[in-house]
């Protein structure tokens, strides 16, 4: 069972699991992580969570275990890729709240 990502601060800390790390098992690898840390730890499965939080996670966090570089090099990328993607399709409204003040019409 091998954890990926962690993440602490305003976040709160995070370790995501590789696929094969199913849920079943997060709960063992959470109190075992919990007790070598001593720190309270929320498991979450990168690839089915939201872009934001991936590209936080991948742009901020610290890699404490690597099993298969290529696969991390991989997701990375395709995060990566749909948050720039992500990006270019909100730039509108970013900048509709910006020069407005207001995020509702």
């Amino acid at each position: 069972m091998g954890c990926h990502y962690s993440r602490s601060q305003e976040i709160g800390d995070f370790v995501a699991c590789p696929h094969f790390c199913f849920a079943l098992a997060f709960g063992p690898c959470r109190e075992e992580l919990e007790c070598l840390t001593g720190r309270s730890v929320d498991l979450i499965n990168l690839r089915e969570t939201n872009t934001v939080l991936q590209n936080e996670i991948i742009t901020e966090g610290r890699l404490i275990y690597l099993s298969d570089e290529s696969g991390k090099d991989a997701f990375e990328m395709n995060v990566m890729s749909a948050y720039q993607k992500l990006n270019e399709e909100r730039a509108g409204i970013l900048e509709e709240i910006e020069s407005s003040g207001k995020v509702f019409k």
